[in-house]
């Protein structure tokens, strides 16, 4: 029987497991035997004897591989639960260790995004959200040892099982979270210069007093906060108002949260489709790398596809102009993207395919007179 303990204990069973399980295989071979040596004689016994010795040989040998099998599935696990059980205190330890090494990292990252951020600088959203989440661990992490601080009653350890599982399991998880967050907290930069300004205020006169050009820029207000409507045309004679007025439409929407971006480019006669891509993607700190016209404007769509909520004006239409062409994401699809332009002529306009004509009439003499 000592050799086949020695046997199973060699394949890692455990002592005590080892006598019982070749105990019991023992007594029930010696049960069966016993049974057949009486009801066929004493030969029958003696040969049944050297019957006995080889079963035993032959069934240990079968189960010695069962059992290391099984041992090899269920022993781990088991063990791993009975560690919980056994090491409440050093998980909880290995946790306060954990939390200080964290707090250590969050503090030179913080340290540095305050350095960089003198100069406005801007902290990049994948640190934002590594700090965020530290804190988070951070706070979580304290409540769980002050749960176990709590719970230390006779000699300063706790001795409700179910709750000294559960708290070590617990340390023990959050512990290999935070040390798996603090391995991520590695940053080569952690803020950049700040985007320009998307909304700019633009020099223009008053024109608070002017009635005219003030019925028209209700209407280009109206028109702009209208979802259904994405291209409104201003239309009216030189001179009369046009240009003050999309400009005073830019300066009260900035601050407001209608537009990610306004940009105005002056079209004017000779229209340049290069230039005009070039100041559309310079006033919002864009830079265009191709040259061959159809991939600039590739180039320039998918930049400005970026900006969900973006207001495009173009000032002094002499001629139809191809959006499509210039890079400007105005489709069906692209819901954000809204066209303001002016022009000398009503057809201009409609060519364009404004929603809303919105004209400026002719100024009285002292409003030209306040304008000018």
């Amino acid at each position: 029987m000592l050799v086949k303990v020695k046997q199973l204990e060699a394949h890692g069973i455990p002592s005590e497991q080892a006598e019982v399980i070749t105990a019991v295989i023992i007594n029930a071979l010696d049960d069966c035997l016993d049974n057949v040596g009486k009801s066929y004689g004493l030969k029958a016994e003696m040969q049944l004897n050297c019957l006995w010795f080889i079963c035993v040989e032959k069934t240990m040998n079968a189960l010695i591989q069962v059992l290391v099998e099984i041992s090899k599935c269920l022993w781990e696990p088991v063990k791993n639960q009975m560690d919980y059980l056994n090491d409440c205190e050093g998980n909880v330890e290995n946790l306060k260790g954990s939390v200080e090494e964290l707090v250590a990292r969050r503090n030179d990252i913080q340290r540095l995004v305050d350095e960089r951020c003198l100069n406005a600088n801007v902290v990049l959203a994948e640190v934002q959200l590594w700090m965020e989440r530290a804190d988070k661990m951070i706070l979580e992490a304290n409540q769980i040892v002050s749960v176990e601080e709590n719970m230390r009653c006779i000699m300063g350890w706790c001795p409700n099982w179910r709750h000294r599982y559960r708290l070590s399991k617990l340390a023990k998880e959050k512990a290999d979270t935070i040390t798996d967050h603090h391995s991520k907290g590695t940053f080569e930069i952690v803020a950049t210069a700040p985007p320009p300004r998307r909304v700019m205020t633009m020099p223009t006169s008053a024109i608070d007093g002017l009635k005219t050009v003030n019925l028209s820029l209700n209407k280009v207000m109206d028109a702009l906060k209208d979802e259904n409507i994405r291209m409104i045309g201003v239309y009216g004679m030189g001179g009369i108002g046009k240009t003050t007025l999309v400009k005073t439409v830019n300066n009260k929407l900035k601050g407001t949260s209608t537009f990610d971006a306004i940009v105005m480019v002056t079209v004017s006669k000779d229209v340049k489709l290069k230039i005009i891509q070039e100041e559309i993607a310079k006033k919002l700190g864009m830079e265009l790398k191709e040259e061959i016209e159809s991939t600039r404007e590739s180039e320039l769509r998918r930049k400005l596809m970026h900006v969900k909520k973006l207001l495009v004006i173009l000032d002094d239409l002499w001629e139809r102009l191809d959006i499509v062409k210039i890079g400007i994401p105005y489709s069906a699809e692209n819901k954000g993207c809204k066209i303001l332009l002016t022009s000398r002529s009503l057809d201009i306009c409609r060519l364009m395919g404004s929603q809303v004509p919105i004209p400026v009439n002719l100024l009285s003499e002292d409003e030209s007179w306040d304008l000018f």
